[in-house]
């Protein structure tokens, strides 16, 4: 797992994921997608290699 201050903005084109969380998981299809601040967190394919299309901003966590 990792965890950084970027604001996160990812998504899924081909295949199927998961995105596992520090309480919990999301499965993902096709062209879903996930926007994140400062979350710990890391994914995994099913089926084969999964491609995913990422944009991470830096910037500081408010907290």
């Amino acid at each position: 797992m990792h965890q950084t201050d970027a604001l996160d903005v990812r998504r899924l084109m081909r295949r199927e994921a998961s995105s596992f969380f520090k309480d919990g998981e999301m499965r993902l299809k096709p062209v879903r997608g996930i926007i994140q601040v400062g979350t710990n967190q890391t994914e995994a394919a099913h089926g084969g290699p999964g491609l995913f299309l990422a944009v991470l901003v830096d910037r500081r966590a408010e907290r």
